[in-house]
């Protein structure tokens, strides 16, 4: 890790005061302005230290000693106005407060107290400096809004150094469906995006696991990932997502789970892999749904029983349903045939 254009004056009031050196430097075009204070070490070879950066519309402190075997241990305090300044993450104000430990590799703050917008956390975060540069952030919080987050993610571009999170949340929210016992790690390297382990009860208590990565330039690559569910109220679920259940059998999708593969990109979202078990009958197949504004929706399943009773509503046969639809909309299945001379 590099620093560049580093300026700095150095100031003490004789053999016996402290050392003081104030300056500014570069860092991966940042402008960083330092203020140090190192006093006289005493008899044990301990030195005090205390140190301010600001730059990016934020400031951090810290004050500790320097230990006698090399490094740094103390507190560590601060906040700025604009945390996305610093990191891929939405516009909002923060503060922090923790103990700060320091090395020639590792600088490593524990213990955090947190305040992101409005929001308390806390957490722990690693700014690994050699051999590579990275910075590892965990965070613990009540309730989190992801949209935003997600949004900053896809406009982030590639960051100054390769940056993980791993996250944990008793609620959050996304696209207006809350997610419980959110827990999860992601990783973003250059414009790769690596989620890792991510989980989350949906309402209806069904369970999800999701893995995967991106492929692309971020916000106009595509996202694979492999998904796995589990529950005993996938109608609560499915009707939260938005599916229209209205006039089929209540009995119908009360449990299930399975797995699939997922595509997802700006024009369309693909499921070229589906395994599931839903109500006791395994189903199979692929589905491809097409965004802008004329959607399209095409699935492919296979069903190893299909009973068609209570998908829908009493009283609508064939001819009802193909007065219903568009004109340009084709109908994939016709009416079963009657034998003859049935009426």
């Amino acid at each position: 890790m590099a620093l560049e254009q580093v300026e700095a004056d150095l100031a003490a009031g004789g053999p016996a005061d402290a050392l003081r050196i104030d300056g500014q430097f570069r860092w991966r075009q940042t402008e960083v302005a330092f203020e140090t204070t190192l006093g006289r070490p005493g008899w044990d070879g301990i030195a005090p230290l205390a140190l301010t950066l600001s730059g990016a519309r934020a400031s951090v402190s810290a004050s500790g000693v320097l230990l006698p075997e090399g490094g740094f241990e103390g507190s560590l305090q601060g906040g700025g106005s604009d945390l996305a300044a610093l990191l891929p993450a939405p516009p909002g104000s923060f503060r922090l407060r923790g103990r700060l430990s320091v090395t020639a590799e590792l600088l490593a703050a524990e213990d955090l107290s947190l305040d992101i917008a409005g929001s308390p956390a806390r957490g722990a975060a690693t700014l690994r400096v050699s051999p590579v540069p990275r910075l590892d952030i965990a965070l613990q919080t009540g309730r989190v809004e992801l949209d935003p987050w997600v949004a900053a993610l896809r406009g982030a571009g590639g960051p100054p150094l390769p940056f993980g999170l791993d996250l944990t949340a008793e609620a959050a929210q996304l696209r207006g469906v809350t997610l419980r016992r959110l827990r999860g790690a992601l990783s973003l390297d250059g414009e790769r995006l690596t989620l890792t382990n991510i989980g989350a009860l949906l309402p209806g208590d069904t369970e999800i696991e999701l893995d995967g990565a991106t492929t692309g330039r971020p916000g106009a690559g595509r996202l694979e990932a492999a998904l796995r569910f589990r529950g005993e109220g996938l109608r609560a679920t499915l009707a939260a997502l938005g599916l229209p259940l209205e006039g089929t059998d209540p009995s119908h999708l009360r449990r299930g789970e399975g797995r699939l593969r997922l595509t997802l990109d700006e024009n369309q979202a693909a499921i070229p892999e589906f395994t599931a078990t839903l109500d006791g009958n395994r189903v199979s197949g692929a589905g491809v749904l097409r965004f802008g504004p004329r959607p399209a929706l095409g699935l492919g399943l296979n069903f190893e029983k299909l009973a068609l009773d209570g998908w829908l509503p009493s009283g609508i046969g064939w001819p009802a349903i193909q007065a219903r639809r568009p004109a340009s909309t084709p109908i994939c299945a016709s009416p079963p045939s009657r034998p003859n001379g049935a009426a």
